[in-house]
C-alpha cells in the first residue's frame, strides 16, 4: 500500500468526522445564501447554485460588491464569517490532519515493513527466476540455522547443474563433438577437480 493510503486509512475516523462538520457548516452557509439573495442574485436562485457559488468563493472567485448592493448589512458578516471558518480553520485543521498522520505513519516502521517484505521477495524471486543470487532456500536454510554440511551439499550440487549447463551452451557455440571420449574424460576430470576444491574450502 502506498504512504498516501496508509495516511489516509490511519485518519480515516477523524477524517470521517471533519467531512460531516465541514458538509453540515456548508450546507448551512449554502441555505443562510439563498435565503438571503436568491431574489436579488442569479447566482443564489436555488440551494445547488448557492452551494456552487460558495466553492467558488473558497477558490477566490466571488462578486463581493454585487452581494453588498443586494444586502448591505448581513454580507460583511456572511462573507467574513465565511471565509474565517471554512477558508482558513476548516481547511488548516484539513492539512493539519494530513500532516500528523503522514508523519505517524511515517515513523511507524511497522506499518511499513509489509511493503517492504513484498518488494524483497519479489526481488529475491527474481533473482531466483534468473539464477542470479543465492536460492531462497538456501536462504531459508541458513536463517533456521539448518547444518552446514547440508548447505554445501546444495550449493554443490546447484554449482553441478550449472557447470554441466555452461559446458552444453559451450558446445553448441564451439561445435565440440561430445561424443568423443576425450572430452567426456576431461569433464569429468575437471567436475572432479571442483569437488575436492569445494570440500577443501
Amino acid at each position: 500500500m502506498s504512504m498516501l493510503g496508509m495516511t489516509l486509512k490511519y485518519i480515516a475516523a477523524s477524517l470521517s468526522q471533519f467531512m460531516l462538520v465541514f458538509f453540515g457548516m456548508f450546507c448551512a452557509f449554502g441555505q443562510f445564501c439563498y435565503l438571503l439573495y436568491n431574489t436579488q442574485l442569479q447566482q443564489y436562485s436555488n440551494f445547488i447554485t448557492s452551494l456552487e457559488t460558495l466553492f467558488s468563493m473558497m477558490l477566490n472567485k466571488f462578486d463581493y460588491h454585487a452581494m453588498e448592493v443586494a444586502n448591505p448589512i448581513a454580507t460583511p458578516i456572511i462573507f467574513f464569517a465565511f471565509v474565517v471558518l471554512v477558508t482558513f480553520i476548516l481547511f488548516s485543521l484539513f492539512l493539519t490532519m494530513i500532516i500528523d498522520g503522514f508523519s505517524a505513519v511515517k515513523n511507524d516502521l511497522a506499518k511499513q515493513s509489509n511493503e517492504y517484505e513484498i518488494v524483497d521477495f519479489m526481488m529475491a524471486r527474481f533473482k531466483d527466476l534468473f539464477g542470479i543470487g543465492k536460492s531462497l532456500d538456501n536462504d531459508k536454510m541458513a536463517n533456521d540455522g539448518a547444518d552446514q554440511d547440508e548447505i554445501e551439499g546444495e550449493e554443490f550440487e546447484d554449482l553441478d547443474d550449472r557447470v554441466e549447463n555452461l559446458m552444453d551452451k559451450l558446445f553448441l557455440v564451439f561445435e565440440v563433438n561430445i561424443h568423443s571420449k576425450s572430452v567426456l574424460k576431461e569433464m569429468e576430470n575437471m567436475k572432479e577437480k571442483n569437488k575436492k576444491r569445494i570440500f577443501q574450502s
